[in-house]
């Protein structure tokens, strides 16, 4: 029998995302989804659950992203 390379188990980070108004991205990721603060700098927030962090908000973004109707 061939032993696997793969791990058993794998993780990821957190994900990142750039968005253009940090302050309203962080309380709608805050107040509508659910997540809690886990670190929070002028560049970037990381929001997270039991201090582990799931979305790291940067506000890099150029515009908005426009929904579709």
């Amino acid at each position: 029998m061939r032993a696997s390379s793969t791990p058993e188990f794998l993780s990821f980070g957190p994900v990142h995302l750039d968005v253009v108004d940090l302050d309203r991205s962080t309380a709608w990721w805050r107040d509508v989804v659910g997540l809690h603060d886990v670190t929070q700098h002028t560049d970037t927030t990381e929001l997270g659950v039991g201090g582990e962090p799931l979305i790291v908000l940067r506000p890099t973004a150029a515009f908005p992203v426009h929904r579709r109707p």
